[in-house]
């Protein structure tokens, strides 16, 4: 018998599909999200939500997004085609609402 899959095709462990606040990452995911945060989260705000992760972790990888965010947008720029389009956004309103709730300084996760 197969393994439900999570929204984003992913098994889950409890039978069910489990939103994204609710879901546990392991060690090897947050080193995947390290390098691409959008390969591991359906969106920024979702990096925020997720409780098996601390808020410094968090603020790493959401930094690590704001940096291929930034490089995507100036390649598009630059007229050169990237693999979407940026969130830039909604990445900084995620960094935003994350160091606000959880009085972080935005500078230690560099």
């Amino acid at each position: 018998m197969a393994m439900p899959r999570t929204k984003r095709g992913r098994k889950s462990t409890l039978g069910s599909t489990l939103p994204e606040a609710g879901r546990m990452y392991t060690a090897k995911e947050y080193d995947r999200a390290l390098i691409a945060p959008e390969d591991v989260f359906e969106s920024p705000m979702a990096v925020v939500s997720t409780e098996s992760m601390t808020p410094e972790q968090k603020l790493k990888i959401l930094k690590h997004w704001e940096a291929n965010a930034r490089d995507l947008q100036v390649a598009t720029e630059e007229n050169m085609t990237g693999p979407g389009a940026s969130r830039l956004g909604a990445v900084r309103r995620a960094i935003d609402r994350l160091v606000e709730m959880e009085s972080l300084d935005e500078k230690s996760a560099v």
